[in-house]
């Protein structure tokens, strides 16, 4: 057996496989699963109030399921796709930023109520970003103004459903 794929080494000299045999096992499990909640959704009974304006019960979740199970079925191709590039494996420990991003976007969420949608939307644009390193004030100027007027404009306007709007009481309806 080829030892490179054991390793997950890849480099532009060697004959990268097609098909990578770990990321098929997690593609596989990855795809079993959203099958299996993809097909839940066709016994959902009970409206939630949040999509009971114009969206079914049943379409969001469909939605995000397809898209998982679309990169799913890239995933043990990537190796193959990417080959001669940078790798995206991460060699050692996880980064102590990705657990501080976990509990940032906890907390902020845990705030969904008292913040409202759009400041939600807006407190995550600044801290993500700003917690990673990013320092192009530009962009990320540009960015936080216009990406949750966008979302909040295209859920609460476009597909009419009722956001939280929270102590300001910002609604876009």
């Amino acid at each position: 057996m080829n030892t490179k794929i054991l390793r997950h080494e890849v480099s532009s000299e060697s004959s990268t496989p097609i098909f990578h045999p770990w990321d098929g096992v997690v593609a596989g499990i990855l795809l079993a699963v959203s099958i299996f909640l993809y097909v839940q959704t066709y016994y959902f009974e009970e409206v939630s109030a949040f999509v009971a304006q114009n969206v079914g019960p049943e379409e969001i979740p469909r939605g995000l399921l397809i898209a998982i199970i679309a990169m799913s079925l890239i995933v043990p191709f990537e190796r193959w796709i990417r080959r001669g590039k940078h790798s995206l494996d991460q060699k050692g420990r996880v980064k102590p930023i990705v657990f501080l991003t976990i509990f940032m976007l906890v907390g902020l969420v845990a705030l969904h109520e008292t913040l409202g949608t759009w400041l939600l939307l807006t407190a995550v644009c600044v801290v993500l970003p700003l917690a990673w390193g990013e320092r192009r004030w530009l962009p990320l100027g540009i960015y936080v103004a216009v990406f949750p007027l966008l979302v909040s404009l295209l859920f609460g306007v476009v597909l009419d459903v009722v956001l939280e709007p929270g102590i300001f009481d910002l609604k876009f309806y």
